[in-house]
């Protein structure tokens, strides 16, 4: 699809200008080995890229459905080890390698089955209550057992109001009389105890928009800043840091070119899935569609709490692409569905829209 594949190929394109410019000698200190770097341009290179091998590969979601129903399997394993550690004994050291379960993981268990469970209409009684279990399963974790780790509960917690906003806007209405005031105490309680971390990553902020300042244009190169800020000392310290933020992240390493392609390959997929909404069969492609766009918001959302999508070398690093991958995986199924629909007749394509209502 050339409205997701142009501006997924323009972002690699500037990753890769921005690791060529990144060879320069921005500052007189050392920048990071090569070895750092090119893994920081894999990063983005294997994400945009898993992206266009799904957009292209499927033709269907046959096998992806599988997938993501066995990927939610998964999930509940991963619940059983929180809540039984003696069951999850025998199998976690097997089935989750270490950055497996990062903030992606959690966020998309709980959006996949959250979706389901709400929009497939042909999911009988005893799977659709099993799909709300493991969202409970994966929140309670999340928000009572490891509450203090905000990137494991505030994404899935946004997509899933947004899917609730995208089921009814009576949702909002109801949200907005009874919700509102308890989102608020929780968030604002999140935020209070963890004040010094949030100041911290402000100053750190600060210094990295400071030093990008050398090239604002395709910023420094992939993995480069981190090796720049002993000369901006933070808080009196001259050590190296990362600012915790994605955003930051690719302001840093791709410069304000390098944001604007990421927001526009990030609109082109909301696009898509927002088209899709009343062209999809009822049923998992439905729910999968609304689970996307939830989805979407979380994305967006994780990425303000730290490195989750494009992890950085030097914070998530490189083992973490085994769950930041999966954002960009599930958003290939979204162009999937938009070419499956794209060559059908207007009668075939008029059929499922009636079908799935206004």
């Amino acid at each position: 699809s050339p409205e997701t594949a142009k501006p997924a190929l323009l972002f690699v394109l500037v990753a890769v200008l921005a690791f060529v410019v990144g060879q320069l000698p921005w500052y007189r200190t050392q920048a990071a080995p090569m070895n750092a770097q090119v893994g920081g341009l894999m990063v983005f290179v294997v994400s945009v890229g898993a992206f266009l091998f799904v957009s292209n590969k499927f033709k269907d979601l046959f096998w992806f459905e599988w997938f993501i129903w066995g990927f939610l399997i998964y999930g509940f394993l991963h619940m059983v080890s929180w809540l039984e550690p003696r069951v999850g004994d025998y199998y976690s050291s097997v089935l989750f390698a270490y950055g497996a379960t990062g903030s992606m993981f959690w966020t998309w268990i709980v959006i996949l089955a959250f979706s389901q469970a709400v929009f497939n209409a042909k999911l009988k009684l005893a799977p659709r209550v099993a799909l709300f279990a493991l969202v409970a399963m994966t929140m309670y974790v999340a928000y009572v057992l490891n509450g203090d780790w905000k990137s494991g509960w505030m994404p899935a917690a946004i997509g899933m109001a947004v899917i609730l906003l995208l089921r009814s806007w009576r949702f909002g209405y109801l949200f907005a009389v009874m919700g509102i005031y308890p989102a608020i105490e929780m968030f604002s309680s999140a935020l209070a105890n963890d004040q010094y971390s949030y100041s911290t990553r402000v100053d750190a902020w600060t210094i990295v928009l400071q030093i990008v300042k050398a090239n604002p244009i395709l910023g420094l190169g992939p993995a480069n800043y981190y090796w720049y800020t002993p000369l901006f000392p933070i808080r009196g310290y001259a050590v190296n840091f990362n600012s915790h933020n994605q955003y930051i992240d690719l302001i840093a390493q791709t410069g304000v070119v390098g944001v604007l392609a990421f927001a526009w390959l990030a609109f082109a997929i909301l696009k898509v899935g927002w088209e899709l909404r009343n062209k999809v069969a009822p049923g998992f492609e439905k729910a999968y569609v609304y689970g996307a766009l939830g989805g979407w918001f979380a994305f967006l959302a994780a990425a303000g709490f730290g490195d989750w999508i494009l992890p950085f070398v030097y914070n998530v690093g490189l083992d973490g692409m085994r769950s930041s991958i999966l954002p960009w995986v599930f958003f290939g199924g979204l162009v999937v569905l938009q070419v499956k629909y794209r060559a059908q007749t207007p009668t075939e394509a008029g059929s499922h829209t009636k079908e799935n209502g206004p």
